[in-house]
């Protein structure tokens, strides 16, 4: 069957049923909301209608009802109308000119990038021939979807939103990769050359001696092969050698902006091969139910698309759409639209094989699952369940070449013998450690004394250098600590134990269990479950401030308002957060008061933390599934 050209108002008719919402014409914008449509932020004390009047009463509730409190770039808490009552009072406008009038009513926020883009889509003042700033991608992205098509009568001239989309989409897809390998990758030129031969190969070949033994085939069909496995010990760097992997294949020349936390490519850069990264620690992953593998890999190969197809944006609408219409009863049998098996399951491979053959002709698709353990402690039977679905992609797929990585090997075909990564070797690894400042001199007696664990590595030269500051040790005592000590439990405590406070060490053990802190969070989540002396938003702010400085434990965001947990440090110290009876208890209180926060908030990103959370503390399956079909219907708008 042939897929039919793409519309985009069919496409917005069926996110609109994915979300259960209504695509009939809405009620009449009231003149306060056309008033605050074209503006990024309000005071709704200070808002004015076209005739000066401003909002009180019903109109004010129904105006605030419309709205949620953001906080622009000064910090200071304004009104922003929501997506939907702003598109419908954009809408409500009958040409340019009004549009353009109702700009100069009320004062515009100042240095606010969205009230930027908003003034110069409406005024014509961007140009369109120029590429938008990566930087700004994503602002634009979200003004043009509110202009987009608007006027009716006559439309705004707007960047292709397509190609914004997909250029955003693109470095937030390629972010995390390029954060993981970062600059200081070092050695695995085995790994990665082994990697390289599977994901060209043409024909059958063997593994012998650990050497792939390829067969040029000029142009003959392309064999399917079962999946190259990866194990190892946590903090190895089966990670990064995925991440890299991709990335050489990607080849679009990404590299990362440490001290932005943003991903760079080069104008004009284009995919070499696809390749789709599914880490399956992600909460909207789910192994049991191989469908949401397959829409996350549409979802990214949609973000490595250079043309106008939107093609692997409707099939993830199709997908979405039959999650959350076909929900699962408690402890019942998963579908087989879920399993990807029957009718529908082999339609959708269909459809996958068949764009992505369209659209990346010639080329292997080079599928990485990360983090593979997850998924062994499940059950043998979700491990086969995932060995199924990557089984029926190739028999659509025969271009496709499966790469998973996880703790253990497992017992099923796999291309060759289970690759074990072991740590670095001894020039690697001095390699590594000058690249992280430590001295030529010394640095060979480290890594004798660390191992070759890129992790043990990593914080081995960040002691290494605070204790020489600090003159705490000599690097005889330093060495000797090590060579005694369990590495990796010694260093990652000592990484808490050099923060710079009390409170700041009981905000960090348990805290970072969040995936993300900001001040808001550590007053209402944190405060109670830490132990925390904070009751005030400035106390709050105060100590999220003292933790930024703890660059060995956070990173910023782009925007600064919200710290990370280090991704290179985060698996080993959650476990490490949770290896005791009283760290297990204190972790579940983070998890609880987590989930209460995040279920009375209702963004996409928000249903996911709950739903992260939710997993950590180990709720029910009917109650992990209602949460997940709220997070597709959110999913559905995105």
């Amino acid at each position: 069957m042939s897929e039919p050209p793409w519309d985009a108002e069919a496409f917005r008719q069926r996110l609109a049923r994915a979300r259960g919402t209504s695509t009939d014409t809405p009620a009449p914008a009231t003149p306060f909301h056309q008033a605050a449509a074209v503006l990024s932020t309000f005071d709704p004390d200070e808002l004015r209608a076209a005739d000066g009047s401003k909002p009180t009463g019903d109109a004010l509730r129904r105006l605030l009802a419309d709205a949620h409190v953001v906080r622009g770039p000064d910090g200071v808490p304004r009104w922003a109308l929501k997506p939907a009552p702003r598109r419908e009072a954009l809408e409500s406008f009958p040409d340019r000119a009004a549009l353009r009038a109702a700009l100069g009513i009320n004062a515009r926020p100042p240095g606010d990038p969205v009230q930027r883009y908003l003034d110069g889509f409406i005024l014509g003042r961007i140009a369109l021939m120029a590429p938008i700033p990566d930087d700004d991608l994503a602002v634009a992205e979200e003004v043009s979807g509110w202009l987009s098509g608007l006027p009716r009568a006559d439309p705004l001239s707007l960047p292709d939103p397509g190609v914004v989309r997909r250029r955003a989409a693109l470095l937030q897809f390629l972010h995390p990769l390029v954060r993981t390998t970062g600059p200081n990758f070092q050695g695995r030129e085995t790994e990665l050359k082994k990697v390289r031969a599977f994901a060209t190969v043409a024909m059958p070949f063997s593994f012998e001696e650990e050497v792939f033994q390829t067969e040029k085939s000029g142009g003959a069909a392309i064999t399917a092969l079962p999946p190259l496995m990866f194990y190892g010990l946590g903090g190895i760097g089966k990670s990064t050698l995925m991440a890299k992997a991709a990335l050489d294949h990607l080849g679009v020349g990404a590299t990362y902006d440490p001290t932005a936390d943003r991903v760079r490519v080069p104008p004009g850069a284009a995919v070499a091969a696809p390749a789709v990264f599914l880490d399956m620690d992600r909460p909207t992953l789910s192994a049991e139910a191989p469908a949401t593998l397959l829409l996350e890999a549409a979802r990214q190969l949609d973000a490595q698309v250079t043309g106008p197809s939107g093609v692997f944006r409707f099939l993830g609408a199709d997908i979405t759409d039959y999650l959350h219409s076909n929900r699962v009863s408690p402890d019942g049998p998963l579908d087989e639209g879920r399993l990807l098996g029957g009718r529908q399951g082999g339609e959708w491979l269909s459809k996958f094989a068949d764009h992505v053959k369209a659209t990346f002709p010639g080329a292997t698709l080079l599928l990485v699952i990360d983090t593979f353990e997850g998924v062994q402690y499940q059950s043998r039977r979700v491990v086969e369940q995932v060995w199924q679905f990557l089984s029926r992609l190739r028999d659509a797929l025969p271009a496709t070449r499966a790469v998973v990585s996880g703790r253990t090997r497992v017992d099923l075909p796999v291309s060759g013998e289970p690759i074990e990564l072991t740590g670095l070797a001894g020039p690697a690894a001095t390699a590594l450690l000058r690249k992280y400042g430590v001295p030529a001199d010394e640095a060979e007696r480290v890594a004798g004394a660390s191992g070759g664990n890129p992790l043990t590595l990593r914080l081995a030269a960040e002691l290494y250098r605070r204790m020489r500051a600090e003159g705490e040790f000599t690097t005889e005592e330093f060495v000797r600590r090590l060579q005694e000590d369990r590495r990796d439990a010694y260093l990652l405590r000592r990484i808490l134990d050099h923060a710079h406070s009390d409170e700041v060490r009981k905000l960090a053990h348990p805290g970072l269990l969040l995936r993300k802190i900001t001040p808001e969070l550590i007053l209402k989540v944190l405060a109670v479950p830490c132990g925390l002396t904070v009751s005030t938003p400035a106390e709050a702010q105060q100590l999220w401030q003292e933790l930024a400085r703890e660059t060995d434990l956070v990173v910023q965001d782009k925007a600064g308002d919200t710290l990370r947990h280090r991704p290179d440090l985060r698996a080993e110290m959650v476990a490490l957060f949770q290896s005791t009876d009283e760290d297990r208890a204190k972790a579940l209180a983070v998890h609880r008061s987590a989930v209460a926060y995040y279920e009375l908030l209702n963004g996409p990103g928000d249903r996911a933390e709950e739903l992260y959370h939710r997993l950590s503390a180990g709720d029910p399956r009917e109650v992990l599934d209602r949460v997940w079909s709220q997070f597709y219907c959110h999913l559905g708008s995105a």
